[in-house]
């Protein structure tokens, strides 16, 4: 047999090709593994890059959205507030007892309350008139001294509050000083102690034009019977002649002129002449100074 030694070329060149042949595949199988390994490290980390990066923007996406929507709602709410100026659809104002006066409005007095010197609605400025619960003959001192029977009244009274601006007046004539002359010119309504309008206008009342009769006195409470007065249309003397000789006295002997309580015309102020012994009530009217 001829054998030929191991490091003889030819069997070189076979175990050179061999050993080629065993890297080669060695190199394979690594870069196998390491293109796997690879993949599912790059699937995983790009899947959940994807997720975390969808979800992240759709998410604030839909955030900003909503948000958008949320405050563009509100602003055109607010817009529409705004433009109503604190009114109802039914006209009603919101704003109307807040103390403060806003526009569209005559007075603010902090209050809904009808029975003050501003309406519950703060469209018109009141004054107050009433009958006084006390009475007294003709003997009243005088017309001014008549004002402070009224004032000394109605600041006994738990249902009208006269604010140190206000003014109190008797509604009462001696022939010649009389409303006409001394109650100063106003606009607005003259109600009762319960908020009812007696008087639509300084000119009504001056007419004689009750709205609704005059029947309470400063409590609210319904009162009847005449009260001292002398005052005819225009707010004008009645009479000359009759008025206890300028409301002084309570003598038989006198007369003066009355209203009747409830009357409607002209007789709730210039109804008939009594004598100045009877024992009657006064008409008072407060209001705020201007």
């Amino acid at each position: 047999m001829n054998l030929q030694p191991s490091n003889s070329p030819k069997y070189t060149g076979v175990r050179g090709l061999l050993a080629s042949v065993l890297l080669l595949s060695a190199c394979g199988d690594d870069a196998s593994a390491n293109n796997t390994e690879g993949h599912f490290s790059a699937s995983n980390t790009d899947a959940s890059s994807s997720t975390t990066g969808s979800t992240g923007p759709e998410s604030s996406s839909t955030t900003d959205e909503t948000g958008d929507d949320t405050t563009a709602s509100t602003t055109t709410s607010d817009t529409s507030t705004s433009a109503t100026e604190g009114m109802t659809d039914t006209g009603e104002n919101l704003n109307c007892g807040d103390g403060i006066l806003d526009e569209g409005e005559v007075c603010d007095d902090g209050n809904t309350n009808n029975a003050d010197f501003c309406s519950e609605d703060c469209s018109a400025e009141q004054r107050i008139m009433t009958i006084a619960s006390p009475r007294s003959n003709g003997a009243l001192g005088g017309v001014e001294d008549a004002d402070q029977m009224c004032a000394k009244i109605i600041g006994e009274s738990e249902k009208i509050t006269i604010p140190d601006t206000a003014f109190v007046q008797a509604w009462l004539s001696d022939g010649e000083v009389s409303p006409a002359t001394r109650l100063p010119d106003f606009e607005g309504h003259y109600v009762d102690a319960n908020g009812v309008v007696i008087a639509e206008s300084h000119g009504d009342l001056l007419g004689l034009n009750l709205s609704n009769p005059l029947m309470v006195d400063e409590n609210g409470e319904e009162v009847s019977g005449s009260v001292w007065s002398n005052v005819g249309a225009g707010g004008l003397p009645f009479s000359t002649e009759y008025h206890c000789e300028e409301w002084t006295t309570g003598s038989g002997d006198e007369m003066g002129f009355t209203g009747q309580i409830g009357a409607q015309g002209d007789q709730w102020t210039s109804d008939t002449a009594k004598d100045c012994n009877s024992i009657l009530r006064l008409l008072c009217i407060v209001g705020e100074k201007k």
